[in-house]
């Protein structure tokens, strides 16, 4: 029996250079199971099915299309800060 490798979700040359943050944004909207994010002027969509207890104006943590955690309004402007420092933003 041959066993075969699973692909690296990027290639093995680049593995341990990059990493998925999550980004605060606040909600704007909520319309059933996605928000409208704002992210300093952009907006964007993501799924609330994660944190089906999140509401308009809560500031909140996105990572791959889903609001995974509520902060703190005053972490959530100082991690955007900090972003926009490294040019993420």
């Amino acid at each position: 029996m041959v066993r075969r490798r699973l692909p690296l979700p990027y290639p093995a040359k680049r593995k341990g250079k990059y990493m998925c943050l999550a980004i605060p944004g606040t909600i704007s909207k909520i319309e059933e199971e996605t928000a409208t994010i704002d992210y300093g002027g952009t907006t964007r969509r993501a799924s609330v099915r994660l944190l089906p207890d999140a509401a308009v104006g809560d500031c909140v943590l996105v990572h791959a299309g889903f609001v995974i955690q509520k902060v703190d309004p005053d972490e959530g402007a100082e991690l955007e800060a900090l972003l926009r420092e490294v040019e993420l933003l």
